[in-house]
């Protein structure tokens, strides 16, 4: 079977997008149209192609949407050769609208009235969404989260959700300490106030059918984990309900690290999967997490297995032994496939070797809210797992029966066992 054949066989197999904004509320996150196209093609503002006054504009959400526009269409002349030069014009064809400075108020209208039902339709294949955009200040408490969350507001049957953790035990300040509080409708004066508080929001949460949960606190914090320890845990507490913010040099991070590992162990008892960032920050450089300390928490709760996402790019050796030294692990490409083909096949290449095959998952989105870049990532991601299966069997690696099963498996039965979805 040559690759053309091989992936004519992909295209016809389901998939779940493991990591996706594909909400009606997405725009909550305040993304305009310039941006949302930007953003959602992953054109890399730290690549060099792009001047700071262009990104200046197009992370600005206050910027004139026509401006944004402009600089956009100047992105695709460095870029025209990338795959994210593809993923620009592929999205563009997909919502019919040539990427034209004189078609900006088309796509400004287009734009406004499109929906999550007609973008999951331009996709059949994909069968599932997993929506991690729950936050849960904005939603008035458990009251305003249990409305939320009520059958038929999901824009979708093919939704599901996962709640983003981070806030529950990154807390520097008493306001974001009383917003938890508040969600819970409790008083937090202590530790255990707060643990209590924080297994109540889960246990809601875990009721009204979520599927996972998502950390990102391990992926913006600088700094090796520290063990737990109660009594700094309590002096900073206390700091903070004096209305005391704990920034600087003194960051709290003994407070935070050890509210993470109390709820990693709320977590455990749902035997839910989390989905972590990995990789290296885009503005340091540096690896987002560092695994030696990571798999202490890891090794504390082997009830919860790990979803880690965009397989450490750029560098896959640290990321490839965690995946073999912890069997809760999860390795996930997510948005990978649409910024390196070649590191996409190496992990194919290693994986298959070193991991069992029901810990990969091979496509997620990464978008920052719904829309049409899904398929075009996904087009993408179907010709790369063809065309490295294609090479392995022509390496007698495998046969094109084992081919085909590791790509449906990949594609859509190791997330759909892995998050518990119902299909």
């Amino acid at each position: 079977m040559d690759c053309k054949k091989l992936l004519e066989k992909i295209e016809e197999m389901p998939v779940v997008d493991t990591h996706e904004h594909f909400d009606r509320y997405s725009d909550t996150f305040g993304y305009n149209m310039p941006r949302f196209l930007y953003f959602s093609c992953y054109a890399n503002t730290f690549s060099g192609y792009l001047p700071k006054e262009w990104i200046d504009i197009l992370e600005d959400p206050e910027e004139d949407e026509y401006r944004q526009f402009q600089a956009l269409l100047e992105i695709r002349a460095p870029l025209k050769f990338t795959q994210c030069g593809f993923l620009m014009e592929e999205m563009a064809r997909r919502a019919g609208i040539p990427l034209e400075e004189e078609n900006f108020k088309a796509f400004q209208s287009w734009y406004a009235h499109r929906n999550a039902e007609s973008v999951a339709a331009m996709n059949p294949q994909i069968r599932a969404y997993i929506c991690n955009s729950i936050g849960h200040p904005m939603f008035g408490g458990l009251a305003g989260l249990k409305g939320y969350m009520k059958p038929g507001m999901e824009p979708d049957p093919k939704i599901y959700r996962v709640l983003n953790i981070t806030d529950f035990h990154c807390v520097t300040g008493k306001e974001q300490l009383n917003l938890i509080g508040r969600l819970a409708d409790m008083e937090i004066l202590s530790l255990q106030d707060w643990e209590r508080a924080v297994e109540k929001v889960i246990r809601t949460f875990a009721g009204l059918g979520i599927v996972g949960f998502k950390e990102l606190y391990l992926y913006f914090r600088p700094f090796q984990l520290e063990l737990p320890n109660e009594a700094r845990a309590g002096q900073d507490l206390e700091r903070i309900l004096r209305g005391e913010n704990l920034s600087g040099k003194d960051t709290g991070t003994g407070l935070m690290d050890y509210m993470m590992f109390k709820v990693y162990e709320i977590l455990s008892e749902y035997r839910m999967p989390v989905a972590v960032h990995t990789g290296c920050t885009i503005t340091s450089a540096e690896s987002a997490l560092h695994f030696q300390d990571y798999m202490k928490i890891m090794n504390s709760v082997p009830e919860v297995n790990f979803d880690l996402l965009h397989l450490n790019y750029p560098v896959l050796e640290s990321y490839m032994t965690i995946l073999k030294s912890c069997p809760n692990a999860y390795g996930n490409c997510t948005w990978i496939t649409s910024v390196d083909r070649e590191y996409t096949k190496q992990y194919m290449n290693k994986v298959l070797d070193n991991v069992p095959i029901g810990h990969t998952s091979f496509f997620g989105g990464d978008r920052h809210c719904a829309g049409e870049p899904v398929g075009a990532v996904l087009c993408q991601t179907r010709q790369i797992l063809a065309e490295g299966l294609s090479e392995m069997i022509e390496k007698h690696y495998i046969n094109e029966t084992n081919a085909l099963e590791i790509a449906e498996m990949w594609l859509y039965e190791n997330p759909k066992h892995l998050y518990r979805l119902t299909l």
